[in-house]
């Protein structure tokens, strides 16, 4: 995108002038490009991309972001301006560098989580779909979790793996076998709970308070055992947030057992996206549940 019309864009949110002083490549996903932009106001975060790259990608995760932050149970990057130009969509944060972590930092993250997981909602889903990574998610509402964890988070990812030659006949057979074990009665009977939705390492910064900052989200109502079953997957958090979590929300007792369960749309998903360096993961899973 064109500097000059970032930072016109800019001095018009805040009513001052602003001038851009540097700019930098930063992390924020393999999708979208990203840059600081550092001002003589202070550092902002952009995202963009073309607009039909990934229709409607950033305003989708702009809602996912003011779903989480209205509950006041954890704090989100500040949104600073959602738009569109000629070609690009854009999405202005504020910037958020890893500040020092405050003393209480994983038993607040913990009952931080477990505040978000008490929002509830009667049905399984979301009013919006929107993405998980750079792949659709769908979020049709759904009366019981185990026709919307079948038919709206695995399924569709093996429709996908299938096209792309990971999958064969037999593996469908294998999921025709889970799916079988899944709705005689796996899971717990829970109301639905708002979820991150995409909840590892990658995505949980540290505010100038020390505290939590979630970005990224793949927001919906889902069964809460998703989430801490993610948070493990690409290096867990420090075990006082899960017992935080546990002290504030406690999980039905057998929940461990389901936890390679729950992370097998993830795993499916980084299948999908990365390649068959994640289709062990994928087998073993559904050896154990088939």
């Amino acid at each position: 995108m064109d500097l000059k019309y970032i930072e016109n864009l800019l001095s018009k949110l805040v009513q001052y002038s602003i001038k851009i002083e540097s700019t930098k490549v930063v992390s924020g996903g393999c999708i979208n490009h990203c840059y600081l932009l550092k001002t003589n106001l202070g550092d902002y975060f952009i995202k963009y991309n073309l607009s039909d790259a990934f229709p409607n990608m950033l305003a989708k995760e702009t809602l996912g972001l003011s779903l989480i932050s209205d509950t006041k149970a954890v704090n989100t990057a500040q949104i600073i301006q959602l738009g569109q130009d000629e070609k690009y969509d854009y999405l202005i944060l504020e910037y958020v560098k890893q500040n020092q972590k405050a003393k209480n930092y994983w038993e607040d993250f913990g009952i931080s989580l477990a505040n978000l997981h008490k929002n509830k909602n009667d049905q399984f889903g979301l009013h919006f779909d929107n993405y998980i990574g750079s792949l659709n998610q769908v979020n049709n509402f759904t009366d019981d979790w185990e026709t919307f964890f079948i038919e709206h988070r695995i399924k569709p990812q093996i429709k996908l793996a299938f096209e792309k030659k990971f999958f064969d006949e037999s593996m469908i057979q294998k999921f025709e076998g889970l799916f079988k074990n899944i709705r005689a009665g796996i899971f717990p009977n829970e109301s639905p709970a708002l979820l991150h939705g995409d909840l590892w390492n990658g995505n949980v910064l540290t505010g100038k308070d020390g505290k939590v900052i979630l970005v990224d989200p793949a927001v919906y109502f889902g069964n809460r055992e998703m989430e801490l079953a993610f948070s493990k997957m690409f290096g867990k958090f420090d075990p006082l947030f899960y017992r935080s979590y546990q002290e504030a929300y406690p999980l039905v007792v057998d929940y461990q057992s389901r936890e390679a369960l729950c992370q097998l749309y993830p795993y499916m998903v980084h299948l999908n996206l990365f390649g068959t360096s994640y289709l062990s993961s994928v087998l073993d899973i559904l050896n154990v549940y088939s």
